[in-house]
């Protein structure tokens, strides 16, 4: 996929890519959207247990790291 680009890829043409791939999920809001989970995640979430499931923040450029906290 990134042969056919006359330019550097940049991180949309990696999800795209990735997406594309089947190794990565659509971008969801973890505030607004529900996080896809597993048969088996669901399962667990509904029996009253508090499955995994992994989350990575994508800082934008020009941003600073160290303004994001955990709450």
């Amino acid at each position: 996929m990134f042969k056919s680009l006359k330019r550097k890829p940049d991180f949309g043409d990696w999800l795209d890519m990735g997406i594309a791939a089947g190794w990565i999920l659509y971008p969801t809001c973890s505030t607004h959207d529900w996080t896809p989970m597993k048969q088996e995640e669901m399962a667990e979430f509904d029996a009253g247990f508090d499955p995994c499931i992994p989350v990575i923040r994508m800082i934008e450029e020009g941003e600073n790291p160290n303004d994001y906290r955990l709450y």
